[in-house]
């Protein structure tokens, strides 16, 4: 059976359910968040493992969770600048012919999507 509350309480009663709700919605953000970034960052490792073997480059794939006001954001990142770039979408080579590149990011991008998507519907 519910509780009975004053007339002069009400506010308040609501104001604080809003604030636990809030409070379990955020949390569950940046728990979908951490989840599916490093789900991710694992995936493009994976990736960059099966296109171009277990070298420097899939190993440099790494994450990071940043907390801001308005909650939470993942970041997936390679700590060689640049080279995913040439890598993806294919370069020029030193005697003058073009290298076509490989394809191991977007698709995997493309998944985290769907997958923060349906974490965020699940912790929610």
């Amino acid at each position: 059976m519910a509780k009975a509350t004053p007339h002069d309480q009400l506010a308040s009663v609501i104001q604080s359910a809003l604030d636990e709700y809030a409070t379990e919605l955020t949390t569950g953000m940046q728990d979908a968040v951490k989840d599916v970034t490093k789900a991710g960052a694992n995936a493009v490792k994976k990736a960059a493992r099966q296109k171009f073997g277990n070298g420097k480059y899939a190993k440099s794939w790494k994450f990071k969770v940043e907390k801001d006001r308005l909650g939470a954001y993942g970041v997936i990142y390679s700590t060689k600048p640049g080279l995913p770039h040439l890598l993806e979408n294919g370069h020029m080579l030193r005697n003058g012919r073009f290298w076509q590149g490989r394809e191991h990011i977007k698709p995997v991008e493309e998944q985290i999507e769907k997958e923060f998507e349906e974490e965020v519907v699940k912790k929610v």
